[in-house]
């Protein structure tokens, strides 16, 4: 954990204090989430159910890694204060390039939501067209061209090429 601020100038400053320690925590968190699910999801056979299941080592961890990020995150609010954590926010919604990455990996996400749901070819076209459009790779015409082009390399030529099997 990052030191404290020395002087009060420091303490008003709101770009003065331990960003990783604070955003580190929520991935972390997300990770445990996942371990979590993922055990409980793991089959229980034995007389002693869930206790002897190999679900329960990495739901006792995952639940263990949540409580010590959320202390951690507590001490860090604890010490510089919820401001902080605005100011941050501001700067950083204020800044084009992690701005465009937030958008890019919120589009990921969806991506992945989408493949097993949505037939592949369909998942990779409205993922390259939304990608495509927000990065304004080009005019209407192009973008289109892109995402068939983009579309039929992802999925149909790359699998067939190397035998990979699609979702």
């Amino acid at each position: 954990m990052a030191q404290q601020p020395t002087s009060q100038k420091e303490r008003n400053d709101d770009y003065y204090w331990p960003v990783g320690d604070f955003v580190g925590p929520i991935l972390f968190i997300a990770m445990a989430i996942f371990f979590i699910v993922g055990g409980l999801r793991m089959p229980t056979r034995g007389a002693s159910g869930f206790v002897t299941a190999a679900g329960f080592t990495p739901v006792l961890l995952g639940s263990i890694v949540i409580v010590l990020n959320l202390l951690l995150m507590y001490l860090i609010l604890k010490g510089y204060g919820y401001r902080s954590v605005i100011g941050w926010a501001r700067s950083w919604m204020q800044d084009e390039l992690t701005r465009r990455w937030f958008v890019l990996t919120l589009i990921i996400g969806g991506y992945v939501l989408m493949v097993g749901r949505v037939p592949f070819v369909l998942a990779n076209a409205i993922f390259f067209a939304v990608v495509f459009s927000y990065m304004r790779a080009g005019n209407r015409g192009q973008i289109v061209l892109y995402t068939v082009v983009s579309s039929v390399i992802v999925a149909i030529i790359v699998p067939w090429l190397f035998a990979l099997p699609v979702p």
